[in-house]
């Protein structure tokens, strides 16, 4: 039984276990021209439900700098919104890049 305890966690290790709430996690590093990036982070704030959570998307670089919170519907992207976000800041829900929802959608569904 031991042995099996040791796998189990070996398997965590290797295959990526859900991020943690509050852990933060990178999503995607976007490209934006010459040696420049914009890089997207997140970090768990709720578990609303089973598959369903608020999750704080960053976003800072070259584009400039995103803060918002996601309601994160799994089983139901349609679902899925933006509660919020820093209007003060440069970049609106609309500039965070698929490829960072994938990743965050891979990290908590």
């Amino acid at each position: 039984m031991r042995g099996l305890k040791y796998i189990t966690i070996a398997a965590l290790i290797v295959c990526g276990a859900p991020a943690l709430a509050g852990e933060k996690v990178h999503l995607y590093t976007q490209h934006v021209g010459g040696v420049y990036v914009q890089k997207w982070d997140a970090q768990h704030s709720t578990r609303i439900a089973p598959g369903i959570h608020k999750v704080r998307v960053h976003g800072y670089g070259k584009l400039g700098d995103f803060n918002g919170e996601l309601y994160l519907h799994c089983s139901e992207p349609i679902k899925s919104k933006w509660l919020s976000f820093n209007e003060d800041l440069f970049l609106s829900p609309g500039d965070v890049p698929r490829e960072a929802i994938k990743k965050l959608r891979s990290f908590y569904c």
